[in-house]
């Protein structure tokens, strides 16, 4: 008992001894890991960058190891008066030490010229080759051509050139030549002999590797999953947008039965206008959606194909005509004034080319203030005989004219005429410019037009909008 507190004492004593020592240097130390893993059978060193800091006078300093490992830089370096300095430390571990695998705490030491010397302590991860790195595959289906070779780097150390032989029963042997960083993966594409898969079944394989890197060589194993597939192929072709098709055809490409199901949905509305090759198995709806089955046990080789046509012009014209009505149907109904433009071919005496020009004016409200404006186009002459309402102003300059109305009431109508003509013969479509009228209701001023009106001379109908 009287051994084990002496024991006890005479390492508190060392402690505290140690950490004066630190305590009373005039240097601060700062240690960040660049690499701290060394593997046995390779002589690479630990990394670390040391910042120190000297604290005092400028000195000589030198950094070294007692036991087990070996420094560079070698011999000593400066360090002025408060200056810090980042130095990269290599950790080269003896032998003896890298017999053992794990966690290793390391002392070093720092002196400079004076008789203080500076103690700490550096963590190293010494591993084996072998546990460094592990190999393995994708997983590998019947008819694969290819597979993924994966190599992957467990730890914080590079292998600057990765030389690796890969034997395995779906390619035989490949071998490869690579770089693999710390805690880095490596993928490789390795084509696969189907020769040698037909004669596999599914479960898992061996994936051997022979790696070497530098003076270390291993022999590492690894799996491959063949996983079982049932052999049916699914390919589904979708064309057309107006007329639409679908094609699914499932095929057997294994080697022994299997039943296949091939299942399409509609809605309610596009199942009107859709249409099968052949009868479903099964019909049933669920809310509003239907759905269909076809189901069949298909031998090897063997194809269920299912083609669905869906004709959507049908429903796409009636929206349009449904669209089209709303919308006369929202002209007519919000429209105060309506105002409507005709026109018709005259025989002349003279052979001239004349047109009666009619304007009918109705009100499904009460208006009033209303004018008229109508225009005629600069090829022709206006015959100053005018029908039941002659216009208030007319100007040959402007080509303009126009009719005053104090008021109109609900369901009132008038009409307004006049007549065009020209002695140069017009062939072709003759259009005439819209008709405007303005007019005030409930104290606003409000604007409608007329549809445009036009003539076709070559066959003398009259044709409007």
């Amino acid at each position: 008992m009287k051994k084990s507190g002496v024991l006890v004492i005479f390492a508190v004593l060392l402690i505290i001894i140690s950490i004066a020592g630190v305590l009373a240097f005039n240097i601060d130390v700062k240690k960040t890991i660049i690499r701290d893993v060394v593997i046995s059978e390779i002589n690479e060193p630990a990394l670390f960058n040391f910042t120190i800091i000297n604290l005092g006078e400028g000195d000589n300093f030198e950094i070294y190891s007692l036991v087990g490992v070996d420094f560079a830089p070698r011999g000593t370096f400066n360090i002025a008066g408060g200056e810090t300095k980042i130095i990269e430390v290599y950790a080269y571990p003896e032998a003896q030490l890298k017999s053992r695998t794990g966690l290793v705490n390391l002392v070093y030491k720092i002196k400079g010229q004076g008789a203080e010397i500076y103690t700490d302590t550096l963590t190293l991860n010494v591993v084996n080759f072998k546990d460094a790195i592990s190999v393995s595959s994708e997983n590998l289906q019947p008819g694969d051509s290819e597979v993924k070779l994966i190599t992957e780097n467990k730890f914080n150390f590079n292998f600057p050139e990765l030389r690796v032989k890969f034997d395995s029963a779906f390619f035989g042997s490949t071998e490869k030549t690579f770089s693999l960083g710390a805690l880095e993966r490596n993928e490789i594409v390795v084509s696969v002999d189907r020769a040698k898969m037909l004669g596999l079944s599914a479960g898992q394989y061996l994936l051997s590797a022979e790696m070497s890197a530098g003076s270390a060589k291993e022999e590492f194993v690894g799996t491959m999953k063949f996983v079982e597939k049932s052999g049916l192929v699914v390919n589904e072709q979708v064309s057309g947008i107006v007329f639409r098709d679908i094609v699914i055809e499932k095929k057997n490409e294994g080697n022994i039965p299997t039943l296949s199901e091939i299942n399409i949905r509609k809605d309610i509305f596009s199942r009107l206008f859709t249409h099968f090759d052949s009868e479903p198995t099964k019909v049933y709806r669920k809310g509003l959606t239907v759905y269909y089955f076809w189901s069949k046990e298909l031998g090897p080789n063997e194809s269920l194909v299912v083609r669905a046509s869906t004709n959507y012009l049908y429903p796409l014209g009636l929206i349009a005509v449904v669209a089209i009505l709303a919308y006369l149907i929202f002209i007519y109904t919000s429209s105060t004034l309506v105002v409507r433009k005709k026109v018709g071919f005259v025989r002349a005496k003279g052979g001239e080319f004349a047109l009666k020009v009619s304007i009918f004016v109705s009100s499904r409200k009460f208006v009033e203030k209303i004018s008229i404006v109508d225009r005629f186009p600069g090829i022709v002459k206006l015959y100053e005989r005018f029908g039941a309402f002659p216009p208030d102003k007319v100007s040959e300059l402007n080509r303009r004219l126009e009719w005053n109305i104090e008021s109109l009431h609900p369901g009132e109508e008038r009409v307004f005429s006049y007549v065009i003509y020209s002695k140069v013969g017009v062939v072709g479509r003759f259009e005439l410019p819209q008709t405007v009228a303005v007019y005030e209701r409930d104290g606003k001023i409000l604007e409608t037009r007329s549809n445009k009106a036009f003539f076709m001379n070559e066959t003398r109908k009259r044709e409007d909008d």
